[in-house]
């Protein structure tokens, strides 16, 4: 029996919500231009995808793909606002190839009119790729845990490049569940470990926690500077690896110094760090939404390949690797 093709691993059978932000959208367009089969995509095939739509932002991910419409149907125009927008998501994409440079596997016409797939594709590039996934594991159909769990792994080698070379970085949460971590069993240990290391007071008892609970309590990295001496009061960053918006959004607060106070009392408050493969970024560069950084230091994608600029090799023995080489071969009609 010949062996069963295995489904697409990418699935783009709606536009984003009309509620999803620029940043978003300028993720779906580098999805289609990966995706169809001669690797480029214009403005004019943006326009056809959305008049395929109905109209601007109709649908969201999670629906369930629906029956193409009969090509013979008429298709509305589109409005100037829609024109607009489209003109506005071209002017992301202008940004993101100048901000990245030779990381951005994509380039524009010299007349800022279509997007093309560089080839052949560097290891740099491919992981923006994988960024780019990670940041879209709503449009997969698998893969979804090599992505945040390697996401997890190059978050911890990015903030080990922002700490000195004396630095201790280390993974807290899912991750640390491998035997090779240094943070083991339940999770009251595992904090109990982490103020030992930090020369602080545990002020938690093991009561206080589920014993049989493996969980983090919304830690995902811990890096600190140590001293020659055994007094407390260290340089030190908590850190929080989100993937969507809705996560990272909501889950910065969960890493913070005012969430860990009642379990451990520092001399000196860490610095709480959001890592995120999310593209923060307006097309002059400044922060997409300012408002959604809540006392906490965002490393999205522009600051995490700038970070892994002398890492890259690390991406390549990750799991996600394999999946963004699934993602560049596969192929499908855009519209």
């Amino acid at each position: 029996m010949p062996k069963k093709k295995p489904s697409p691993l990418i699935k783009l059978h709606k536009l984003p919500d009309v509620q999803f932000d620029a940043h978003a959208w300028v993720d779906y367009i580098e999805l289609m231009c990966l995706l169809n089969p001669d690797q480029e995509v214009s403005k004019n095939d943006v326009s056809e995808r959305i008049k395929k739509g109905k109209d601007l932002g109709e649908g969201t991910v999670d629906d369930v793909a629906e029956e193409e419409a009969d090509t013979d149907m008429s298709v509305p125009e589109m409005s100037d606002k829609e024109l607009l927008r489209v003109e506005d998501l071209f002017s992301h994409l202008r940004y993101r190839e100048d901000a990245f440079g030779r990381g951005y596997p994509f380039r524009l016409s010299n007349d800022g009119d279509t997007l093309f797939v560089r080839k052949p594709m560097t290891l740099r590039q491919k992981l923006y790729i994988s960024l780019l996934l990670s940041a879209n594991i709503a449009y997969l159909t698998r893969g979804a845990s090599k992505l945040t769990s390697s996401f997890e792994i190059i978050s911890s080698v990015a903030l080990k490049e922002l700490l000195p070379e004396s630095a201790q970085v280390h993974v807290f949460g899912s991750n640390s569940a491998r035997r090779y971590s240094r943070y083991q069993g339940n999770v009251y240990a595992k904090i109990k470990k982490l103020a030992e290391d930090l020369n602080e007071v545990l002020l938690l008892e093991e009561g206080d926690l589920p014993p049989a609970s493996s969980g983090d309590e919304g830690l995902d990295l811990v890096g600190w500077v140590p001293w020659s001496d055994s007094a407390p009061g260290m340089l030190l960053v908590f850190g929080q690896c989100a993937c969507t918006k809705e996560d990272w959004v909501s889950k910065q607060h969960s890493s913070s110094a005012q969430a860990w106070s009642g379990k451990i009392r520092f001399t000196a408050r860490p610095s709480n760090i959001a890592f995120i493969p999310v593209c923060f970024r307006k097309p002059d560069g400044a922060w997409h939404k300012r408002g959604d950084i809540h006392e906490s230091i965002v490393v999205d994608r522009l600051r995490l390949l700038h970070l892994l600029r002398d890492k890259i090799e690390v991406f390549k023995k990750q799991p996600s690797f394999e999946i963004v080489e699934e993602a560049i071969k596969q192929r499908e009609a855009i519209y």
